[in-house]
C-alpha cells in the first residue's frame, strides 16, 4: 500500500528525529526526535499533519523506542534511561515506569 504525504507535520519543536511509527489501523503519526535546546520528545500526528491535543511527551533524554499497540491507540515510548512511558491516546491518560534491574 503506498502511503503519500500531502501535508507538512508541523514541528512544535527543532530536533532531529530519530524514529517514525505510523498506527496500523488509525491516522496516526508518532515521531521521537531530539536536540540538544529542547532535549527528547515524541508528538503523535494527526493523518493532516496537525499534532493531536495533548499528545507531546517531552523528556530529559532521547526516546530509544516508539510502537503502537496494533489495534488500539495506545502508544509506548522507551527512554535511553529505562524509563517506560504508555500514552493512551483514546482515554487521554500517561503513564510512567521505570525499569528495574
Amino acid at each position: 500500500m503506498p502511503i503519500y504525504f500531502d501535508h507538512k507535520c508541523q514541528v512544535p519543536y527543532p530536533g532531529q528525529h530519530t524514529d517514525l511509527q505510523w498506527h496500523k489501523t488509525a491516522p496516526l503519526l508518532a515521531a521521537a526526535s531530539f536536540s540538544e535546546a529542547s532535549s527528547g520528545s515524541v508528538i503523535i500526528y494527526q493523518d493532516e499533519g496537525e499534532p493531536l491535543q495533548e499528545s507531546l511527551t517531552r523528556k530529559t533524554h532521547s526516546a530509544t523506542a516508539i510502537q503502537w499497540h496494533p489495534k488500539k491507540m495506545i502508544l509506548a515510548m522507551g527512554w535511553e534511561t529505562g524509563e517506560i512511558t504508555i500514552r493512551n491516546e483514546q482515554d487521554g491518560e500517561t503513564h510512567n515506569g521505570p525499569i528495574d534491574p
